[in-house]
């Protein structure tokens, strides 16, 4: 006769705690599976602005609502410094990161050729400038319309191409008799190449002249507008970070000079410009954050989401600014805009 049968109470106990143990691994093992994983998210910043700073802002915040609070955002800011940029890659590339959100050309280019593997979502940054994509084909002539580019790879996200068509069109709605239009940009910096080899194409497409100056730092700036005062009749302030970081120079110059400058964002209205035709990038911070979420929560891969874009570009402007430099307001402004003040 068996030990077990010698001793039933005792064998029938420890069928019940092996069982019971057994039990409670299972169930620990189901609540492990079930509880939300905690994503590590980094964010990786060409330089602070109050514009990109708000997206990222944005971007955090939609994000870990679609994530029900199981996000940990770690924010690097490269200062615009290339040896910064290749450090600060190469730790999102190898330090088990989840998703990089990346804000700025130079900083995009960078952490793609650090990594093939880990999710990348660009925010407001044009995949040309940064060298991920060749070219948009003319994309820019609809920008939400059915040719976004998929980068078929590890990267998507949204981009802020300025319409440069579009904000041409408007300033010759403003000044039906111009004919010269200024522009001051860092011909260093990938993006405004971009910028400033479209507007190119669109003035002479308007048979307009494009006389322009390169900066190199914000203390240029004030020698290159005096350069174009007198020369032209509008200045474009492009999306690079030398005008962005001086614009309150830009447009104090823009007054003592009599020069109405236009450029691409809201916050450039509010603080002088005339005119913008641009994008609302708390929305494009929105717009990541939910492409994102896709990547993390429904296992959708980068390469087949497209570059997106806000619906529609808008048109801001500023009437005090009009008023200054004794410009009538085209009758259709007010259907088609928003009026911003300083």
């Amino acid at each position: 006769m068996s030990f077990c049968w010698k001793r039933k109470p005792l064998c029938f106990f420890v069928l019940l705690i092996v069982l019971g143990v057994f039990h409670y691994s299972q169930q620990a093992s189901a609540q492990e599976s079930t509880t939300p994983k905690e994503f590590k998210i980094g964010v990786f910043q060409g330089s602070h602005h109050p514009i990109f700073d708000k997206m990222i802002s944005r971007f955090q915040l939609r994000l870990s609502e679609l994530l029900n609070g199981k996000a940990t955002f770690i924010l690097q800011v490269a200062e615009e410094n290339p040896m910064k940029t290749y450090r600060m890659a190469q730790s999102f590339a190898n330090n088990d990161y989840d998703l990089v959100f990346v804000v700025g050309a130079e900083q995009a280019q960078s952490v793609a050729n650090e990594t093939k593997s880990v999710p990348i979502v660009l925010g407001a940054t044009d995949p040309v400038s940064a060298g991920i994509l060749s070219d948009w084909n003319e994309v820019g002539k609809n920008l939400a319309g059915p040719n976004w580019k998929r980068l078929g790879r590890n990267i998507t996200g949204t981009s802020d191409l300025s319409p440069i068509g579009a904000q041409l069109d408007y300033l010759i709605e403003l000044i039906p008799k111009v004919r010269h239009v200024g522009m001051i940009f860092n011909p260093n910096t990938d993006n405004a190449k971009e910028i400033s080899n479209r507007i190119l194409r669109e003035c002479r497409a308007r048979r307009l002249m494009l006389k322009t100056v390169p900066v190199f730092k914000q203390d240029d700036v004030e020698q290159a507008f005096s350069r174009l005062a007198g020369r032209v009749d509008a200045l474009y302030v492009p999306m690079d970070a030398v005008d962005q970081q001086a614009f309150s120079t830009i447009s104090k110059l823009s007054t003592e000079y009599k020069v109405p400058i236009f450029s691409s964002n809201k916050s450039s209205v509010v603080n002088g410009a005339v005119f913008s035709v641009g994008f609302d990038y708390e929305e494009l911070g929105r717009i990541s954050a939910e492409m994102a979420s896709k990547i993390l929560l429904s296992n959708e891969s980068p390469a087949d989401m497209p570059i997106r874009f806000t619906e529609s570009p808008i048109l801001y402007f500023n009437t005090e600014k009009l008023d200054f430099f004794g410009l009538k307001l085209p009758g259709n402004w007010h259907n088609k805009g928003e009026v911003v003040t300083q």
